[in-house]
């Protein structure tokens, strides 16, 4: 049976070929999809357009869909702010700037170990003192690595105290 034959056929004939509901298929052609004169919808023009539509990357969804979706963005958006008012989130661009800093700490750190040690490492010819030496050198740089996190971490905490006093301080002038 070829197309023509078929044509014309009524929503709920085309929702069958195209596994849609005869519903979607006449909001699809409320929304421009699908040409058609009444209640009748032409296969050699529906089909086509149908793929186009998929290929071009249109939503194939209705608007329960599209409407679900909002609230799901809408949801998620509240969560986050949600998680970051309890503490439990933080920007990117914080977390960026403590590894960034902690990470120049670290490379100073290691930079300053060779010139502390050159003098004392040439003469020593106990591989074990040599030892000792470095990893009391490297257990140093960790534990200045773990003080460095902790003032970090308490400016952010004052910071965000600060955030906090000028927020109820806003709210209580009647501001946003």
């Amino acid at each position: 049976m070829s197309m023509s034959e078929l044509s014309p056929v009524s929503a709920a004939q085309l929702g069958q070929l195209l596994a849609l509901t005869d519903r979607h298929v006449r909001r699809l052609r409320r929304d421009g999809v699908f040409p058609g004169v009444g209640s009748q919808y032409d296969l050699k023009l529906c089909v086509p357009a149908y793929v186009r539509m998929l290929r071009d990357g249109a939503v194939a969804g209705d608007l329960a869909t599209e409407k679900l979706l909002k609230v799901r963005a809408q949801r998620r958006a509240l969560e986050m702010a949600n998680a970051l008012k309890a503490g439990r989130l933080i920007h990117a661009d914080l977390v960026e700037e403590t590894l960034m800093s902690q990470a120049a700490y670290l490379a100073q750190s290691h930079d300053a170990v060779a010139g502390r040690l050159a003098n004392e490492m040439l003469n020593l010819t106990d591989p074990g003192i040599a030892r000792a030496k470095l990893l009391f050198e490297m257990r140093e740089i960790r534990n200045g690595l773990a003080e460095h996190g902790l003032r970090m971490a308490a400016d952010i905490d004052q910071l965000a105290d600060e955030l906090e006093r000028k927020e109820k301080a806003a709210k209580a002038r009647g501001e946003r």
